[in-house]
């Protein structure tokens, strides 16, 4: 059975990065979009030699789902409509 519970390095390390996040948002008064993120990740990726190849993949990973979330939010009935 494969463990889902994170060890406490990578949990200090997600704490870091969503209050890091968090502050980033109120500094710059600004709401989060999958769009924004989307942008924000492809900047990020214009700079590969900076990060390592596990980050790559988590940014890639992330990216490729912030494009299902940003596709799913497009997708509706759209505003007043019931059916």
């Amino acid at each position: 059975m494969i463990s889902m519970r994170l060890s406490k390095n990578q949990e200090e390390m997600f704490t870091q990065e969503y209050e890091n996040a968090i502050e980033w948002v109120k500094e710059n008064n600004q709401s989060w979009s999958p769009r924004k993120e989307i942008n924000m990740i492809k900047g990020a990726l214009k700079k590969q030699h900076m990060y390592s190849d596990q980050e790559l993949h988590k940014m890639k990973a992330r990216l490729r789902d912030m494009y299902i979330v940003n596709k799913q939010m497009k997708r509706g009935p759209g505003f007043g409509r019931t059916s």
